[in-house]
Formats: C-alpha cells, structure tokens, sequence
C-alpha cells in the first residue's frame, strides 16, 4: 500500500516538474517579446525636403495644378518655383492657358504650408507629413541640453520619458536626422508625424 502511494507521489512530482518546466519556458518567451518591444528604434523614413504642401485650399484650385489630395492637405514631391511661382507639374498647361494658370498658381502660392513637408512611409507608400520636429529618448537626463546645442534644435515638449525637439530648418535635414540617429547619448528617434487622413472634430 506504502509503495503504491509512493510511486504515485513519484508520479505526480515529476508531472509537477514538467508544468513548472514548461510554466518557465512561457515566461522566458513573454520577456524575449518584452525586451524586442523596448528595442531602441533609430530607423527614419527620408523627408522629402522640396515637397509643397498645402492645407485647405478650395479643390478646384488643388486639381488645376495637379496636386493629390489627403484629408485636408495637398501635396507635391516636386518644388514650386519661387522666381515664377509656377509649378513644376503644370508646365503643360501653362503653355496651353497662361493666364489662367499663372493666376492659378499664384492663389495657390498663399496656401502654402512653408513649415510642413511630405514623407512617404513603408511599403504601402503611406503618405504623410512632417513639421521638422522629431522624438528623441535619452540614455541619460544629463546629455538633454548638450544634445540640443550640439545640433541647434528648438525644444518643442518636454515628457519624463522622452523630448520633442525640432530643426531649425528642412534644408539638410535628412543628413540631421542621420548623424543624430548614430548618437550614442539617445536610445531612441522617431519623426513627429502628422496623418493627413486623421481629421481634427
């Protein structure tokens, strides 16, 4: 009788073994899965620095200089010349009918969002805009104001875990947002996005 219940406790302590063996491999899994989620994140889409956008303006005006739409925003990758104020993408038409288009693109001019740029995101090409401004985190609190002069930033918002700053300027911002992604002093870098097709209520 003894020796029955004694294999049975036997039994039941290796079954026991087993679970908690297999209870551990589980956890080992949901941190591995943590730690990938908290891995450092330095790897920013290209801000197409001659893009034009423009918010709001009335659609005919958008559809004669051939721009494409999202939500309320516009957009051209390609520059409006500054010396005529004529759009690259409309040449053709302006031969066609100069002064109407001419009067076109010069409306059009005054809708122009000089602080706001285009950026085309992953493999489904999404479309979206950039104000220059980027989200860094810190190794340590202490690089914060060194950081900032390093690269002549402007401080936008500041959180515990992490700090908005912009650049000054879209020239050259892309070669920026390059050497500040190889800075050892962040653990992290993203653009401050804006979803065109997120409508403000």
């Amino acid at each position: 009788m003894y020796k029955k219940i004694l294999s049975l406790l036997i039994i039941f302590g290796l079954f026991s073994f087993e679970i908690k063996s297999d209870s551990i491999e589980v956890k080992k899994e949901k941190a591995v899965a943590i730690e990938k989620l908290l891995t450092s994140k330095k790897i920013i889409p290209t801000i197409y620095e001659d893009s034009v956008v423009i918010k709001k303006a009335p659609q005919q005006l958008v559809t004669a200089n051939e721009f494409d739409s999202r939500g309320d925003y516009a957009y051209s990758l390609e520059p409006i010349k500054s010396q005529d104020k004529k759009s690259n993408l409309s040449i053709n038409l302006l031969k066609s009918n100069q002064d109407i288009q001419s009067n076109s693109v010069v409306r059009l001019n005054s809708f122009i969002q000089d602080d706001l740029r285009v950026v085309i995101m992953g493999p489904d090409e999404n479309v979206m805009i950039s104000n220059g401004s980027f989200i860094v985190r810190f190794h340590s609190k202490l690089n914060q104001k060194e950081f900032q002069d390093d690269y002549n930033l402007i401080l936008q918002q500041e959180f515990p875990d992490f700090i908005i700053f912009k650049a000054n300027s879209f020239y050259g911002i892309n070669n920026l947002l390059k050497q500040i992604s190889s800075d050892t002093r962040i653990s992290f870098l993203q653009l401050n996005l804006i979803d065109p097709n997120i409508q403000k209520h």
